[in-house]
């Protein structure tokens, strides 16, 4: 699942005594007792289970929005010329300003 998640306060209580691992054990009784609402997206899906993954969902979100997506999508193509060109990697630009990472 990718995004943010509003929990039942309920869900706390299942947590305690809930492993961790388990496949949604801990959303699985909140489920069950009807307390637990999702929304369906459509479009591509990537998996969310390690960072990476994550990261391609996140962009992909991101260039998919009308809100966002030129702008987004035209700042990663100059990234990803700066990087194909070998710029500077101790740099991170953002919009029309530059800072630098902390060691």
């Amino acid at each position: 699942m990718v995004g943010r998640h509003v929990l039942d306060p309920a869900v706390f209580g299942v947590l305690e005594h809930t492993g961790p691992g388990g496949g949604g054990g801990s959303l699985r009784e909140p489920a069950e007792a009807g307390t637990v609402r999702g929304a369906v997206s459509e479009g591509p899906r990537c998996g969310a289970g390690d960072k990476v993954d994550h990261l391609r969902s996140v962009v992909r979100l991101a260039c998919a929005r009308p809100d966002l997506g030129p702008e987004f999508r035209s700042w990663l193509r100059k990234l990803v010329a700066e990087l194909e060109a070998g710029a500077d990697h101790g740099t991170a630009r953002t919009g029309g300003r530059e800072r630098r990472r902390a060691a």
